[in-house]
């Protein structure tokens, strides 16, 4: 064990202060990195939502799920950001970001809507249209849901305000 004897005489067990110093030295630069790591992780998040992308903000009547996320009723916001990634804010500002994939109707949609299935009593978030697009969004089902789906299902869609 490495003992210096201080200028009083006390032993200091955790070496000359030289030695002090550079430990702390490193535990700051540490926590520095993470800092900077979490600052670019978030700046990232954040970029990766266009500002030109459409926010629908709607009421949902229903408890439901998006992917393995579960989200009260009550208002929510959603976005389909750059690359098709659907983004929703639930009524308790839970956030969950998922990949969706296009889906074509052929002509544009009449109104901004999503689109659940229906198991029971079970809601799950499948697709989502806005507007005037020719295209709209669509989920892939999570494990769980095709498992639940090997009953009988329901589509369910809500409108958002105009």
């Amino acid at each position: 064990m490495n003992s210096f004897i201080g200028a009083r005489g006390r032993t200091d067990t955790k070496g000359p202060p030289s030695q002090q110093d550079e430990g702390a030295t490193m535990r700051n630069l540490r926590l520095s990195g993470s800092i900077g790591i979490l600052i670019l992780m978030l700046a990232t998040i954040a970029n990766s939502q266009p500002s030109g992308a459409k926010v629908i903000r709607i009421d949902i009547p229903f408890a439901f799920a998006l992917g393995d996320t579960n989200f009260k009723s009550g208002y929510c916001e959603v976005s389909v950001a750059w690359q098709g990634v659907i983004w929703l804010r639930g009524p308790d500002s839970q956030v969950k970001a998922i990949n969706s994939q296009p889906v074509n109707s052929g002509k544009p949609a009449e109104s901004t809507k999503l689109v659940f299935r229906r198991f029971g009593d079970r809601y799950f978030l499948s697709e989502v249209w806005v507007q005037g697009d020719g295209a709209g969004r669509k989920l892939r089902p999570t494990r769980q849901q095709e498992i639940i789906s090997r009953g009988k299902t329901e589509t369910v869609e809500v409108l958002a305000r105009k």
